[in-house]
């Protein structure tokens, strides 16, 4: 998977930053009280993100992990903009589980996968757009990074992702959905 993402990101001129060392993790666990899930270690050990500034021709940017933090942290109380993220620490359940690890056109909307002391536990990816809109957009790190390296396109918009796990090779033209 990892060399699908990375010829992606080549045809998109991105040259990842390169892999996070062991301590990077260990501060990181170390810092959050939680445990770093195998698909995401192995995500950051291939690749720590991309550059500061870089994003694929999706306009997605994936942070290094020392730029990844809780939603409480990211997208404040008070975080005002286009959109507006104000509130989102209310409406997302348990928010501070939620590390933002990317986004799409200069925050416009950001994924941030659920982390927690329990190594068992899952780690759903969601879909931040606003203060009140979030979305389940995969039901692990891993299951995103596949529908991204499959096809990044799926993963812009909760309606892009493919409706069954045969269906990633169907070609979609989804739209954003305007509020």
């Amino acid at each position: 998977m990892w060399e699908l993402i990375q010829r992606h990101w080549e045809r998109a001129g991105v040259s990842p930053n390169p892999g996070a060392p062991a301590r990077a993790f260990d501060d990181f666990e170390r810092d959050y009280g939680v445990r770093v899930p195998a698909e995401v270690r192995e995500f950051y050990a291939h690749a720590d993100g991309m550059p500061s500034g870089a994003s694929d021709g999706e306009l997605l940017s994936f942070y290094p992990l020392a730029g990844v933090y809780p939603v409480p942290v990211v997208l404040p109380t008070g975080h005002r903009g286009l959109p507006d993220y104000n509130g989102i620490e209310h409406a997302l359940p348990d928010a501070a589980s939620y590390f933002v690890f990317a986004d799409y056109s200069m925050r416009c909307h950001v994924y941030a996968v659920r982390l927690s002391a329990d190594p068992a536990a899952a780690c759903p990816v969601v879909w931040i757009a606003g203060g009140d809109k979030w979305e389940v957009q995969a039901a692990s790190f891993g299951e995103f990074l596949r529908l991204y390296a499959e096809d990044p396109g799926q993963v812009l918009f909760p309606d892009a992702k493919p409706a069954e796990p045969g269906a990633a090779d169907v070609t979609l033209n989804v739209k954003p959905r305007l509020p």
